[in-house]
């Protein structure tokens, strides 16, 4: 039975799925939360002690006191959730801004993990890609109803596998009471977050390594996955077939298996 825990010191959200194998902790995207890995946590906790982390700002976990989000304060995030997990080594999967997070927790010096699992993701921002700017323009949108806000909802990029249902319980999740209405779970500040090239920080990455991509994603093209397996030492590459750029709610069950996979051969590493 998953259970929902909250860090004491800046508090975090955890959900805690439960198990007795190796510790491993998923990590969603900008605007994500533990929602993206509900499907998925099920399929790894007879495997692993399975948990997701709502990043400070998203879902659950409280807003930055300043309004201030930078990639230090998500790397510490993850610090702090295993910390009060009681960690030692662990498994770090992340989706998206997930996993340009865990690809700079995994380059730092005496890194505690065991694997990393980096899942679609932009290793840069490119020029032509007007989205986080678009984004940070925007200021935190209110509702008068909730069937307003689900009634608008949609993923960025917007494709997906998701039927209409699927993306109502999830609009569902990522809903707040918010000033006499409604808002979004996440702060919409978190969209001014710089996001810098991965390049320099892959090849001081020692932990075995898996990156991801869903064949069908516009954000990870098959030229990027290639030079950052190329530039990462003890990597490989995958594609799971028919995902588009959310390739944990596109297909949990070839996201679990390739976890598995990649985690069965850590074993004899």
């Amino acid at each position: 039975m998953m259970k929902s825990l909250t860090t004491p010191k800046n508090r975090l959200h955890i959900s805690h799925w439960g198990g007795t194998g190796r510790p491993i902790l998923l990590v969603h995207g900008l605007a994500g939360s533990v929602s993206w890995w509900d499907k998925v946590c099920p399929l790894l906790k007879d495997d692993f002690e399975v948990a997701a982390l709502d990043l400070s700002g998203h879902g659950d976990s409280a807003w930055s006191k300043d309004g201030q989000y930078a990639m230090d304060l998500f790397l510490s995030n993850i610090d702090e959730a295993r910390e009060f997990l009681n960690w030692k080594k662990f498994i770090l999967v992340g989706h998206s801004l997930g996993a340009r997070i865990s690809v700079e927790y995994a380059s730092r010096e005496k890194s505690p993990l065991e694997g990393l699992i980096a899942i679609d993701f932009m290793p840069r921002v490119k020029e032509s890609s007007p989205r986080f700017s678009r984004l940070a323009g925007l200021r935190q949108p209110v509702f008068s109803n909730e069937e307003a806000m689900i009634s608008r909802f949609h993923l960025q990029p917007r494709e997906t596998n998701l039927s209409e249902e699927e993306m109502r319980e999830l609009a569902k999740n990522l809903i707040r009471p918010w000033k006499n209405g409604f808002s979004w779970k996440c702060d919409w500040r978190a969209f001014l977050i710089r996001y810098e090239s991965v390049w320099p920080l892959l090849p001081r990455i020692q932990t075995p390594s898996l990156i991801v991509r869903g064949q069908l994603s516009p954000i990870m093209d098959r030229e990027d996955i290639k030079k950052v397996c190329q530039e990462t030492l003890r990597s490989e590459c995958l594609e799971i077939p028919g995902a588009y750029h959310h390739v944990p709610l596109d297909a949990p069950e070839a996201t679990a298996k390739a976890i598995l996979d990649f985690a069965q051969k850590l074993v004899s590493l």
